[in-house]
Parts: structure tokens; sequence; C-alpha cells
């Protein structure tokens, strides 16, 4: 799998033929916005592209209740005026995953990131080729009120894609960070 921008704020890593994008996220102020992008597309008209979503931490796999649950959170910490963290990953065209298989590679960027306790939900895609699923996380933690920091985010998270490809038998791809092993 390999990760996609979701906004122009994204951090691009590319794959060394320029092809394949390996490690982007996002961040923004306000879950809203994003929740009604992943449901409706940037038209905010495009329908049929959510094949499911999946709730942790939140009590509901709703994006239109999730996004309001999330912001709430978030103005725990006055601090923190970028809550939102946002990163698709992307599964190659040739991988037939399950999603039970996603979501699976999503918790396991999640616990390595040490987001596993935070609010987060993920809004699996159908209108692509490839299967992608979007994960739209709560920066500020839901008990403490601390906001996660996101350095060193890219290398956790090639670190945690190329261990779950192996795992899961899927096509490794080189990352920025990371390099797949000559076989």
């Amino acid at each position: 799998p390999r990760c996609e921008p979701s906004s122009a704020s994204a951090q691009r890593v590319r794959a060394p033929r320029d092809s394949l994008v390996i490690a982007n996220t996002s961040s923004g102020k306000r879950f809203g916005p994003l929740a009604t992008y992943l449901v409706s597309g940037r038209s905010g008209i495009e329908t049929d592209r959510v094949a499911w979503t999946a709730g942790r931490n939140l009590g509901t796999d709703d994006p239109a209740l999730a996004a309001p649950l999330m912001q709430a959170t978030a103005r725990q910490s006055a601090l923190v005026q970028v809550p939102v963290y946002h990163l698709t990953v992307s599964f190659d065209r040739q991988d037939q995953v399950s999603p039970e298989q996603m979501q699976r590679v999503a918790d396991r960027v999640l616990r390595d990131l040490g987001l596993s306790d935070h609010q987060a939900l993920m809004v699996a895609h159908k209108d692509r080729q490839h299967a992608h699923v979007h994960v739209m996380v709560n920066r500020v933690h839901p008990d403490t009120g601390v906001a996660w920091e996101r350095w060193q985010d890219r290398a956790k998270i090639e670190r945690a894609l190329r261990e779950e490809e192996r795992a899961l038998g899927l096509r490794e791809v080189a990352g920025h960070l990371q390099q797949v092993d000559a076989r």
C-alpha cells in the first residue's frame, strides 16, 4: 500500500520512477469539511463513492456524527489550531484487499504513530481502480486533551506499510525512507 495526499498542504514523497506516491499526509483545522469531502467528493455531489466506514474511539461509523464529536474533543486543547490529521492508504490495483485487510493496515499505521487511543474515522472509497482508505484522525487525545505531534510520521508510516505488505502478501512498494529488499 501507499499513502496519497489529501490536500494541497500534503507532504509528498515520490517513488523512484515518479509513478507511485508513497507517504503523504495532511493537516487541517476543521473535521466537517473533510468528512463532507470523504462522503461527497470535492464537488459535494459525488454519490456512491463510499465502500465502507469504520470508527475508532468514536462510538459511531457515521462521518456526519464523527466530525462534530471530533471537533468537540479538539476544543479540549485551546492551544491546538490544527487538530485534523488525514492520511490515505492506497493499495496497488493488483492487490485484491478486503475491508478487514484495509482496516488492519490502517490500524497498524495508527498504532505505530501512537494514535491508537485517538478518535479516528476510516472511509474507504470505491471511486478509483485501486482500493484506498482515508483516515481522519483527531490529534487531540480524547481523555488527556494532549495533542499528538506528527514529527517523524513519514518514517513510521512507511515502516508500518512495508511490514504489513509482507505480512499480507501484498506488492511491496519502495518508499522514500524504506527500500524494498531485492528478491
